[in-house]
């Protein structure tokens, strides 16, 4: 029995020893742990303008060191990315650039995105002309909110741009080479440009729906090339004769018109059909115009802005409504306002 005791003993005193080697063995890791360079992080973290990742207090756990450790390493790696995209982009426009000849002693000129709110004039090589192609000099652009999304953001929605893109697609111009198989359409003729171009095969096409193709390739929505240039090609078909008594200007305008006239169709707007338009921007003064032609008796445009609404009555709007930011509020006042049954657009 002494053995045992003996062994019993040396256990019930060892136990306790044991606890406190561990406890000193775990204060010395905690000490390791904490003492991290937090200067250094907090610089880090300013620099990735990361306020609020990092906390000034040196009693920093482990686990927190490490997903500091983790994100530096991530936004590192982004960085990283960045460069490389931007050094290829840059090297694609180059390419470009050198690519592009002389056009009759002429460089053909487009507006380029490059970058984030990076927008260059460079030359811009056009495909061969096709025989049932034109060549139009565009003489008249609008900025529509895709291509400023598109400057601002490098996408619109889910449309992104990967690599240099003309950009722009409203549009008008003159005609200055045609096709050999054209016969629509002549040299000095003023043009309408239709800026998606269909693949006009599949059924969706066949039925008349073109706009809906899934292979549409829409000027300045990438990956296609816009029509901030010079001069474009483009299909015959898809160019529109303008009468003389509509301008360069105003044909660029289509494009947008086209958008309140798909509206108003949509919406059934007929002489009996009263109408409200929320919204007064460029499209929505287009729709309020489209609206009247189809013979809407009384339009009714809603906008938070006064100077937006005060053209839309120089316009003919019937009747303004400057919006609340309150969406109960809103509906009140333009239904006592009105006083009928209004149809949205």
């Amino acid at each position: 029995m002494v053995p045992n005791e003996s062994l019993l003993q040396r256990t019930i005193w060892g136990f306790p020893i044991c606890i406190i080697l561990f406890m000193i063995r775990a204060f010395e890791e905690l000490n390791y742990n904490t003492r991290v360079d937090v200067d250094h992080l907090e610089t880090v973290w300013k620099d990735q303008d990361a306020t609020g990742c990092f906390e000034e207090d040196q009693n920093v756990d482990s686990a927190y060191l490490k997903r500091i450790r983790q994100c530096e390493v991530l936004t590192e790696r982004e960085r990283e990315r960045e460069r490389e995209a931007e050094t290829k982009i840059s090297e694609m426009a180059h390419v470009a650039q050198a690519k592009a000849g002389q056009d009759d002693g002429e460089k053909n000129m487009a507006a380029w995105l490059l970058g984030i709110k990076t927008l260059k004039i460079q030359p811009y090589l056009l495909p061969p002309l096709g025989p049932q192609d034109v060549k139009v000099r565009i003489k008249a652009l609008g900025i529509c909110g895709s291509d400023v999304h598109h400057f601002e953001t490098m996408r619109c929605a889910n449309f992104i741009v990967k690599k240099p893109m003309v950009i722009g697609h409203e549009c008008a111009g003159i005609i200055e080479e045609v096709g050999s198989e054209v016969k629509s359409l002549a040299v000095g003729d003023r043009v309408a440009l239709e800026p998606g171009i269909s693949c006009q095969r599949c059924g969706i096409c066949r039925d008349g729906r073109y706009n809906l193709c899934p292979e549409m390739k829409f000027f300045g929505s990438p990956p296609t090339n816009g029509s901030l240039a010079n001069k474009v090609v483009h299909p015959a078909n898809l160019c529109f004769k303008l009468p003389d008594t509509v301008s360069l200007e105003e044909g660029a305008m289509c494009e947008p018109l086209s958008v309140g006239v798909h509206a108003c169709r949509r919406a059934g707007i007929c002489p009996d059909t009263n109408v409200l338009i929320m919204g007064a921007g460029p499209i929505g003064l287009v729709t309020l115009l489209a609206a009247r032609a189809f013979g809407a008796p009384r339009i009714v445009i809603g906008d938070v802005d006064d100077c937006r609404l005060s053209i839309a009555k120089n316009l003919g709007a019937d009747e303004i409504v400057q919006v609340s930011t309150n969406i109960q509020v809103n509906f009140i006042i333009i239904w006592s306002r009105s006083l009928f049954r209004l149809h949205v657009v």
